[in-house]
């Protein structure tokens, strides 16, 4: 009403088919990085997945085309044997890659860690747009209840520990921040839900993925470092 837009469900099919080319590229992107050894950074794929969130402009004119193109780049890399990380490494999801300061994946990468996966490029489990609402409120309001993550701690830790399965992973860092409501107050919940689900290790990182001034890849190195240490040595004695 404010900004005189009708939001029809004309217009809102419309915006979606706009951003659905990014999301299946970025979709094929997760699936590349299930690869071991892990082909590319995290960092990367951070970048792609930030085109997601795009609804104007060259994000939606190019974006498709970019990914894709990186997407040739990593099967390339995956065909050849080529990864970031040493192949049968210990694999860990993350929240998010930092916005600001790249160091911090690359030094969770440095540290021996695989990291093929965060939660919010995740792929879903379920297709929520698959409704039997008409009104694009509706349908909004259902996706979230289905897959939104926001809208309760349980609904984090749940979503958290399906990525966990979906992967195959041995572990997590629960990278929150203090200064988001949502995120900090299930800060201590989800590692003990994610654990007691799947009986894996969760790390749990007070950071800010915004300003790395304070939450410096050093300040945190000592913690991660520790973390793949153990890792390692449960997929040691796995084998055994």
């Amino acid at each position: 009403e404010i900004l005189g837009l009708d939001l029809t469900p004309e217009v809102w099919d419309k915006a979606l088919s706009a951003n659905r080319g990014i999301r299946n590229e970025v979709r094929k992107l997760s699936e590349l990085m299930k690869a071991d050894p892990q082909p590319v950074s995290l960092a990367e794929v951070e970048l792609a997945t930030l085109l997601i969130t795009g609804s104007t402009g060259k994000a939606m004119t190019y974006g498709a085309e970019a990914v894709a193109t990186l997407n040739r780049g990593v099967s390339e890399r995956i065909e050849q044997g080529i990864g970031v990380v040493e192949k049968g490494a210990p694999r860990v999801m993350v929240f998010l890659a930092s916005f600001s300061d790249p160091r911090i994946m690359r030094m969770i990468e440095n540290a021996g860690l695989a990291c093929p996966v965060m939660l919010m490029s995740a792929p879903l489990r379920i297709e929520p747009w698959q409704t039997t609402y008409t009104t694009p409120g509706e349908t909004r309001v259902e996706t979230q209840l289905k897959v939104g993550i926001f809208h309760s701690s349980y609904a984090v830790a749940k979503r958290w520990a399906e990525v966990v399965e979906d992967f195959n992973l041995d572990g997590s860092i629960w990278g929150y921040q203090f200064n988001c409501r949502p995120l900090a107050e299930p800060s201590h919940f989800l590692p003990q839900f994610v654990e007691k689900t799947t009986g894996l290790p969760t790390l749990s990182l007070e950071m800010d993925y915004y300003d790395s001034r304070s939450y410096s890849a050093e300040s945190l190195r000592t913690r991660v470092e520790t973390f793949a240490e153990m890792l390692r040595a449960r997929k040691a004695s796995a084998r055994v």
